[in-house]
């Protein structure tokens, strides 16, 4: 393959699945890989229809920018795979698959350097993750900033779920087996495929996700007893949740979900029911303090296999997808952007001041300009990520 040019015609995404997106800062977001049906990617071979780009997405101007991708270096399983941004300067991804039939996982880790826009390959150590076998959807992960680590859950289609965690500084693996307790109801959580992890406070909770495709989770598992990995322990139980029954009742597949402060936002995902299956819209809230479920919003319109990611004041962003319940039906290339919670005056100010298209209108000025107006330094970065 030859390495991806930068396309001037090229100003917005490929709809995807399969993707992820990752925020920088309060700068924008990244976006990393995907799958869609429709596009060739001149292969010819079995692991057709990838799509092997990264994109960044500037809030403050509204405008996407394709970033090189060299095949020399780049990651081939650019799907399915963990992905998590460290500020604006780097991205850690880690695992991906090949193939709508799953012959061929990762467990490889790679950085991309924006600047540089170059992959390489990362040197671990340690206890690495086994490089699993027919497990095309790939493992959940979560990256917890106080500890700046990557926390993995297998993403195999049977047996137990295994939980890794990669030191990222130190770039060493380290594996959480499960302390055996038979007196425990719940001693296991089965594997699973798009479930969606959170780390809060010493524990890992999971969060939907099916034992095969489109395939509805065991039965034990609702949205109103969540799957808990306690990290000191190494036990699993089994979390109660209040809330309105229809949400309780709930085991989405393949949704999205982020943790912000101390409530975790869980978008859309397939309902995968006894007589039918449906797409989702509902933004479900999980106080995290209470462990109490709320609806909190809506999708502009149904979605599942998408991404989200969230800033620290607040602002998720949201990105592809499928909006219909066809597998093969078209990939959504929307960016969805929600505040789940009150921004700061300053932050308010500068999203009025770039609106309207006038972001994009303002970072066209000269650096020189930009500061004599009076922006600072932080304002003329945001404008030129």
């Amino acid at each position: 393959m030859e390495e991806n040019a930068v396309e001037e015609e090229s100003t917005l995404p490929k709809g995807v699945t399969g993707h992820r997106i990752a925020v920088a800062g309060s700068s924008g977001i990244f976006l990393v890989g995907g799958w869609n049906p429709t596009v060739d990617d001149g292969t010819g071979s079995f692991d057709r229809n990838y799509v092997r780009e990264v994109w960044k997405y500037n809030a403050s101007t509204g405008l996407w920018s394709k970033l090189r991708c060299s095949s020399d270096t780049a990651p081939l399983e650019m799907a399915s795979h963990c992905m998590t941004s460290l500020g604006s300067k780097r991205l850690l991804c880690f695992g991906g698959s090949l193939s709508s039939i799953g012959q061929e996982c990762s467990n490889r880790c790679h950085w991309y350097f924006v600047k540089e826009q170059i992959w390489q390959e990362i040197a671990c150590n340690g206890n690495i993750p086994p490089q699993n076998l027919h497990h095309w959807f790939g493992q959940a992960s979560f990256h917890c900033r106080e500890e700046n680590a990557l926390y993995v859950a297998s993403g195999v289609l049977s047996g137990p779920m295994l939980i890794n965690r990669l030191d990222v500084s130190s770039c060493e693996w380290t594996a959480l087996p499960a302390e055996a307790d038979t007196k425990a109801s719940f001693a296991d959580c089965p594997g699973l495929v798009r479930h969606e992890i959170v780390v809060w406070k010493g524990e890992l909770f999971v969060l939907g996700g099916g034992l095969d495709f489109q395939n509805a989770g065991p039965p034990e598992l609702q949205l109103g007893q969540l799957p808990t990995f306690d990290l000191s322990s190494k036990r699993w139980s089994l979390t109660p949740c209040f809330g309105p029954p229809e949400v309780l009742t709930l085991w989405p597949f393949a949704s999205s979900v982020v943790l912000h402060k101390d409530a975790l936002f869980l978008c859309g995902g397939l309902d995968i029911g006894e007589a039918n299956n449906r797409v989702l819209r509902e933004i479900l809230r999980l106080d995290l303090v209470t462990k109490t479920w709320s609806v909190f919003g809506l999708l502009p319109r149904p979605l599942w296999f998408h991404a989200s990611s969230v800033t620290d004041e607040g602002e998720l962003f949201v990105f592809g997808g499928c909006p219909l319940l066809n597998y093969n039906g078209p990939r959504n290339n929307e960016l969805v952007t929600i505040n789940v919670d009150v921004c700061s005056l300053q932050t308010l100010a500068w999203r009025v001041l770039m609106a309207d298209g006038r972001g994009a209108q303002i970072a066209s000025l000269s650096v020189d300009t930009l500061r004599s107006i009076g922006l600072s330094d932080q304002f003329v970065k945001m404008l030129a990520f």
